[in-house]
């Protein structure tokens, strides 16, 4: 029998990141400077953005971490996240957040050079962060634990930026994407989109193109016989596993594919 591989993967990171979305949503409304943080904290997602996609979102967002740890117990099994990638939709929202942030941004500029300067303006950053808070919360509850990475803004920022790397060039060797590394392996049974927390059809053939994928490795880590990694495009060409190297799971069937192919 196949040794039964982890569907999660958290970082000791994760287990603990959640903690900073109360600690600046609801404590920055008092302790304002704590809204501060979100400074450093939007600069290293544009960068992580720039060079590996959604990547922040799957391995270090606070707001994945209280989605998946804390929330996701309650939540829906439903993957059914398709509206929620309306690009329409997504656009929207984001220049809805954007056009608020800015307009209250404006009152708060002319007291640059003072102290209530950074008052005003870590209050202004706790109250844009306690929106995703608690619509991301709700969504979490009501349709999947990760519901709220569809359309957050800082997710569409880093499509954005990813965009531009790829544009330049400038992330080939830094983006990685899930591929398929055993495709004589791969029996389709499922279990790989089954487990993915944002919907996304799969297994792949060759590698997964969709702007969606936050990285989070769920898919890798569940597969009964490792016919995925996350590799470079470079990586992947230069793989002879991704160009059909047969693979030591070849006649291997786990009770996972089994029990998963009967239910489906």
């Amino acid at each position: 029998m196949a040794k039964h591989r982890k569907t999660e993967h958290y970082t000791p990171w994760q287990k603990v990141a959640w903690i900073l979305v109360p600690t600046i949503a609801f404590g920055g409304l008092w302790f304002h400077k704590l809204g501060l943080l979100l400074i450093p904290i939007m600069a290293t997602l544009i960068v992580l953005g720039f060079r590996n996609g959604k990547y922040w979102c799957g391995k270090l967002c606070p707001h994945g971490s209280l989605f998946d740890l804390v929330l996701g117990p309650y939540s829906p099994k439903s993957k059914s996240l398709g509206f929620l990638r309306s690009p329409w939709l997504q656009g929207g929202f984001f220049v809805f957040y954007i056009f608020m942030f800015i307009r209250r941004l404006v009152r708060v500029i002319p007291l640059f050079g003072s102290m209530a300067f950074w008052d005003r303006l870590g209050f202004l950053m706790a109250v844009n962060y306690l929106m995703p808070t608690l619509i991301g919360s709700t969504l979490a509850l009501l349709i999947g634990r990760r519901a709220w990475c569809s359309i957050c803004p800082m997710g569409t920022m880093q499509k954005i930026s990813h965009r531009l790397g790829r544009i330049t060039g400038l992330n080939t060797a830094t983006d990685t994407r899930v591929t398929m590394v055993h495709p004589t392996a791969c029996r389709n049974c499922g279990l790989c989109q089954k487990v993915c927390p944002m919907g996304i059809t799969l297994p792949v053939q060759g590698q997964l193109g969709s702007a969606e994928c936050i990285k989070c490795e769920t898919c890798v880590f569940s597969c009964p016989v490792g016919a995925l990694a996350m590799q470079t495009a470079r990586s992947a060409t230069e793989s002879p596993k991704a160009r059909g190297a047969v693979s030591h799971y070849d006649n291997v069937i786990p009770d996972e594919i089994k029990e998963v192919s009967s239910n489906r």
